[in-house]
């Protein structure tokens, strides 16, 4: 690695990672692609980027990205055959995905406005 990229990645704080992450990763059309074709590795893989975003949300903002994408990841299994990240293929529990559903709007508000002011972006 340059010394200049030692440098960027030193300087970069957990919102701009964040926010790099978000924009990079939280890819909906991608994983779009891969429910409409019916190929669970894509969709597998898309999921894991998912993960990776709520893995790297900063602290002000982590419960509204965990909440948004553990249902979103919940959702794709329970009509897919892709498999959770973490690679638990058990069933999805979809009476709490229910549940999860009938109350994530607040945080997906949340997640939405925080990519707008925060990272300077809207969710795609």
């Amino acid at each position: 690695m340059g010394l200049l990229a030692l440098a960027t990645a030193a300087c970069s704080s957990p919102e701009d990672d964040f926010c790099g992450a978000l924009e990079d990763r939280f890819d909906l059309a991608a994983l779009q692609r891969a429910i409409d074709a019916g190929d669970d590795t894509a969709t597998t893989r898309a999921l894991g980027d998912l993960q990776e975003v709520a893995d790297l949300a900063p602290d002000d903002i982590q419960q509204a990205a965990r909440a948004v994408i553990d249902t979103l990841i919940a959702s794709v299994r329970a009509v897919t055959g892709a498999i959770d990240p973490n690679g638990e293929s058990t069933p999805v529990d979809t009476e709490a995905l229910s549940t999860a559903l009938d109350g994530i709007s607040p945080q997906s508000a949340e997640l939405a406005d925080y990519a707008r002011t925060t990272c300077g972006f809207d969710l795609k």
